[in-house]
């Protein structure tokens, strides 16, 4: 992947990086896929430990669940490789560094191929569900279990009263309408065994119909139960790349780290973190926590990702701020991994 072309120094960039990534009003948090970087919609004393809300933890967890589920599933991490390779061409194609504050003040529309990739997001199955669906459903659960880890089914029955918008509810309710109420269980295992493959709508129908079908066991058993029906979906498996991530053919500078720290801590017990996040380990949180630029620009520049990352700091911001400027001017980039409070 070719890097992106001289970075201004930061005293030239950031009074245009802090004027153009502005999230809009009433949105807490935004992940930038291609990066990894989080902007997340308060101040620097807000951002202190005294002064954080439960909105605030609820909006953290929600963006570090998502660089989660882009190391530990397959579509998510070839969606975010890919664009990150379409983001960099697109800055690439620039030559001065004033033609770099140009495309931040004025991006590009975008192209086909991200018009491609961000519209299979939100495209329906038969059942009205999208992969949208699937993946905000699921970090929602996720952000609800890692902010409450004895979290019941009745607590998150009135949780989802409350959740901003339909795309956080419309695969749990699904779910519920398909199996019942053991769908608390196992809901986040079929969102994530659905991601390991090209067609996470068409795989999380088959499961739920194979799932309807059985008389479910007792945990622990009850996890490996659903995923042996695996072994009756068919479908392209694109796997889990924190394990293995050859089969990608897609160098991805800013998760290394992140990955193999998920694979290192809890590698051979994934599959009851995926299932149950709540329980994710604090040493996996914190290798999932990217920099962070909040309203008055302050950031945090984990050592990890530093290192792991071919770029410098300067043309990391750059390119996240670039893809947040184009990705906004797409139908689906303005609500891509973000999380409204409104």
């Amino acid at each position: 992947m070719p890097a992106p072309p001289s970075i201004p120094p930061l005293s030239e960039i950031e009074a245009v990086i802090h004027e153009h990534y502005r999230l809009p009003e009433g949105v807490w948090g935004y992940l930038d896929w291609v990066t990894g970087l989080v902007r997340i919609n308060v101040s620097g004393d807000e951002f202190s430990g005294s002064r954080r809300t439960t909105e605030f933890e609820l909006t953290l967890n929600h963006e570090l669940f998502h660089a989660f589920q882009i190391c530990t599933t397959g579509y998510l991490y070839r969606l975010s490789m890919e664009t990150l390779r379409e983001i960099v061409r697109i800055i690439s194609s620039v030559q001065r560094s004033s033609d770099i504050l140009r495309l931040i003040r004025t991006p590009p529309a975008g192209s086909a191929t991200l018009d491609t990739l961000l519209s299979e997001i939100d495209e329906s199955n038969n059942d009205g569900i999208t992969v949208r669906d699937i993946v905000e459903g699921y970090a929602y659960f996720a952000h609800e279990a890692l902010n409450d880890p004895s979290m019941s089914a009745t607590d998150y029955s009135a949780k989802l009263v409350l959740a901003p918008s339909a795309e956080y509810t419309n695969a749990f309710r699904f779910s519920v309408d398909r199996i019942g109420e053991r769908s608390f269980e196992v809901f986040p295992l079929l969102c994530y065994l659905a991601l390991l493959f090209r067609d996470p709508t068409a795989v999380f129908g088959k499961l739920h119909d194979r799932v309807a079908t059985l008389a479910l066991e007792s945990k622990p058993k009850l996890f490996r139960q659903i995923v042996h029906l695996l072994d009756h979906v068919e479908g392209e498996y694109l796997g889990v790349p924190c394990q293995h991530t050859a089969p990608y053919n897609l160098d991805q500078p800013f998760y290394g780290w992140s990955m193999r720290k998920i694979r290192d801590t809890i590698g051979p017990t994934l599959l009851d973190y995926v299932a149950e996040p709540g329980a994710i380990p604090l040493a996996v949180q914190e290798a999932l926590l990217r920099p962070i630029i909040l309203n008055d620009f302050h950031k945090i520049e984990p050592h990890s990702f530093r290192t792991d990352s071919q770029y410098s700091v300067n043309a990391i911001l750059v390119t996240a701020v670039v893809s947040f400027r184009i990705l906004a001017a797409h139908p689906a980039g303005p609500r891509m991994l973000s999380f409204p409070t409104c």
